[in-house]
């Protein structure tokens, strides 16, 4: 049965090794399925992480391959620790598909770059800057649904840029995103003291786009993060945040557009110490 769950970066890199081994043995799904005794259709699900894989599955997959022993037990390890279940599971009912996605991703890379516009990035929004923009956005929604997904963009802000193995976060913002008053004045006085008292981390790094650079690479378009990973376990994969629903994207081609626009961004973005005091100007006008 396929694995209801979303899977997380280690299944995809489990799955992709897995494929990338078989194919280096020359072998097709179908013989490896034949040779297991399994149909072509699993094969397929647990090299693209739509199922699960037990580790008596993965050793009898590895024993067909030309693998070394390091490599087989780092492997088997992997699998073992693939199903895992992250700690945003626990509210996974209160969740987009999407959003735990997004969260998985963010659990495990090494960097993250963002561009934003509009909205503060959630990692550095201040608790009722964060209820201000739930509130809006989903107005249908039951007040405790509320408290729950703010309480989970404040354990990601707590496990991600001060937890264990914090990541490095470097963020643009665009100068709507300072200008905008979200939740009303005293709301918008706490959330860029906070993101003045946050850009004094080593793990994060704060720019500003005002509106005098002018137009830009991404000029009109959504606001995106860019996950990098540790040890290139999986390629750059970019989260696109539309209206409608979230956006993956993991080809190499379409991911390079990104990284390049982003680039660009940054350099005609503020400095770092320039941007503290970009933000430090927009609170004294508050």
């Amino acid at each position: 049965m396929p694995d209801p769950r979303v899977p997380s970066v280690r299944a995809r890199q489990l799955g992709r090794e897995l494929r990338d081994l078989r194919t280096a043995a020359e072998l097709t799904g179908e013989q490896v399925a034949d040779r297991l005794g399994w149909s072509t259709a699993k094969v397929s699900r647990i090299e693209s992480a739509k199922s699960s894989v037990t580790v008596a599955d993965a050793r009898r997959m590895l024993a067909l391959y030309d693998v070394t022993e390091a490599q087989r037990e780092r492997l088997l390890g992997l699998a073992r620790s693939a199903g895992e279940r992250g700690w945003w599971e626990r509210y996974a009912e209160s969740l987009r598909s999407g959003y735990t996605t997004f969260i998985g991703l963010e659990n495990e890379a090494e960097r993250v770059g963002s561009f934003r516009v509009g909205t503060v990035n959630g990692l550095l929004q201040t608790e009722a800057y964060s209820t201000a923009i739930a509130r809006t956005v989903t107005p249908m929604v039951a007040p405790g649904e509320i408290e729950r997904r703010v309480r989970v963009r404040l354990i990601r802000q707590a496990e991600r840029l001060t937890g264990k193995d914090p990541l490095h976060l470097w963020t643009v913002l665009d100068e709507s995103v300072l200008r905008r008053l979200v939740g009303g004045r005293e709301v918008m006085r706490e959330q860029l003291g906070f993101l003045l008292d946050v850009a004094r981390q080593d793990n994060v790094t704060i720019q500003v786009l005002p509106f005098a650079a002018g137009e830009h690479a991404a000029v009109g378009a959504a606001p995106f993060s860019i996950f990098s990973f540790p040890g290139a376990i999986l390629p750059d994969v970019v989260h696109v945040e539309e209206m409608t629903g979230d956006l993956f994207i993991e080809s190499e081609r379409q991911v390079f557009p990104y990284i390049l626009a982003l680039e660009e961004i940054r350099r005609r973005a503020l400095s770092e110490a320039e941007s503290r005091d970009f933000i430090s100007s927009a609170l004294a006008e508050l």
